[in-house]
């Protein structure tokens, strides 16, 4: 410690600058190169896929202007792995098949609104589009009841409404369709509920569509609560007779992440985002420039390979820290 205080400034500035280097590309290279980050605080560092790519570029720019050692290099460097990471959710899957006016369709939309969302009315004419077959929503309160009650005149059925039910991890389920099957997995723990319901389209066959919400992995424990949740889902996807299958919500976790990598290469889902770009689906503030610094991809929708993903956008809502989600899709 004494020797670096004895240091001239402008070479412990390069020091600095050196280690700032080296923890943000191994940050960027470590998605790249394994798909298993055994450290829950390192998992959640990895999630931050945006942020550091915004830090690397920043610190190519001091580079050029003031250190002025290797900027080709390190450009070209950061450049390749930030492509490789981010690239691949603005690569459109090819079409399996054309899509006609026989084809079935289906509208989904998803929405974490908060617990402590004040603005539900404002939320009420949006979530009741007549274009959502779907809507699944998150952090409902019990005294949201209310509100997610006047929901239910305008979807005929739903799941997760009923005093028996209560909101299960404050999720529930609306839809156009019959609700032919429905059942709460509960892993034994908070926010450890899995809504399951079998749905039956219209002349297509029946839907299952799984539900959760694991808790924010802010604690090794935690984290090891939200992965048991997404390796349970895997399970249950890969167990099911079902060919139309979804699983959404909010995964509180990225798709850089060693946990939903694992969930995906499992059960065989596609991300319905792929081809999107990145989905600023949570953040901590409402200004433009400042939600992107501050967001995190935690909203997910997979769908199994019989859907064609058609479109997929987001929209900002009232009193909500996160987006409401639009999928659309074609069996």
């Amino acid at each position: 410690m004494r020797k670096l205080l004895k240091l001239p400034a402008k070479r412990y500035l390069n020091i600095i600058f050196m280690m700032l280097n080296i923890i943000t590309f191994m940050l960027l290279l470590l998605p790249a190169v394994t798909t298993n980050i055994p450290l829950w605080w390192l998992d959640n560092l990895v999630n931050l896929q945006l942020q550091w790519s915004f830090l690397a570029l920043l610190l190519v720019l001091i580079n050029v202007l003031y250190i002025k050692k290797f900027s080709a290099y390190s450009l070209l460097l950061y450049a390749t792995i930030i492509m490789h990471n981010l690239m691949p959710l603005y690569l459109s899957p090819p079409a399996k098949a054309p899509i006609t006016p026989d084809n079935h369709y289906l509208t989904i939309a998803q929405l974490n609104i908060s617990y402590d969302n004040t603005k539900l009315k404002q939320l009420l004419p949006i979530l009741t589009d007549s274009r959502f077959d779907l809507l699944v929503i998150q952090e409902a309160s019990d005294t949201q009841h209310e509100s997610m009650e006047k929901l239910a005149h305008y979807f005929p059925y739903t799941f997760g409404l009923s005093p028996t039910e209560a909101t299960p991890s404050g999720m529930a389920i609306f839809s156009r369709w019959p609700i032919a099957e429905k059942q709460v997995h509960d892993l034994g723990y908070k926010s450890g509920q899995i809504l399951e319901a079998i749905i039956q389209m219209p002349d297509a066959k029946p839907l299952q569509i799984y539900s959760l919400h694991p808790g924010s992995p802010r604690t090794k424990k935690l984290w090891q609560l939200r992965n048991q949740t997404l390796a349970t889902i895997a399970e249950k996807v890969v167990m099911s007779p079902f060919s139309n299958q979804i699983v959404i919500g909010d995964f509180n976790c990225s798709p850089w992440s060693s946990s939903f990598r694992q969930l995906q290469q499992t059960s065989r889902l596609k991300s319905s985002a792929k081809g999107f770009g990145y989905i600023a689906s949570w953040s901590l503030s409402a200004n433009p420039v400042l939600s992107m610094l501050t967001s995190v991809y935690i909203d997910h929708n997979l769908v199994s390979h019989s859907f064609q993903v058609i479109k997929k956008h987001a929209k900002a809502v009232s009193g909500s820290d996160h987006l409401l989600l639009i999928t659309e899709l074609v069996i």
